[in-house]
């Protein structure tokens, strides 16, 4: 009977093992099953996170090109006034010019007028003395 016994325990040895290898095999289908789902939850959690995170970064860049948009606009609004004040004060600068030169050119009529009735008044006084000299010599 022994090795009646010894061919049952073998085989029990066998289905045994057979079990247990059908059992690590189903184990390892379910781990595999499972961490494939973990990695498409992992992949779905990942792409998500990659869409948010496309959608804000979208989001920033359009709010800082509509910042940047309303900050030139505001530079243009302000170049523009600047040069309208330049402009104005060009014209004012050459209008100012303008009359004074127009000052000096009448002050420096005046002085040669002036240097011209007071040479005038000399001569006439010289000929006057002329004249009074001559009449003195003739006398």
């Amino acid at each position: 009977m022994d090795g009646i016994k010894l061919q049952a325990y073998q085989k029990k040895q066998e289905a045994m093992q057979t079990r247990q290898a059908f059992q690590l095999r189903k184990e390892s289908r379910e781990m595999r099953a499972e961490l494939d789902k973990l990695k498409e939850q992992n992949q779905a959690a990942v792409n998500r996170i990659q869409r948010d995170f496309d959608k804000e970064a979208f989001q920033e860049q359009a709010q800082v090109e509509a910042k940047l948009n309303e900050i030139r606009q505001k530079n243009e609004k302000l170049i523009k006034n600047e040069e309208k004040r330049y402009e104005r004060m060009r014209e004012e600068t050459i209008l100012t010019h303008k009359e004074q030169l127009e000052e000096l050119k009448v002050s420096q009529d005046k002085e040669i007028e002036n240097q011209k009735e007071k040479h005038q008044e000399y001569i006439e006084n010289a000929r006057s003395r002329f004249e009074a000299e001559k009449m003195k010599l003739e006398s």
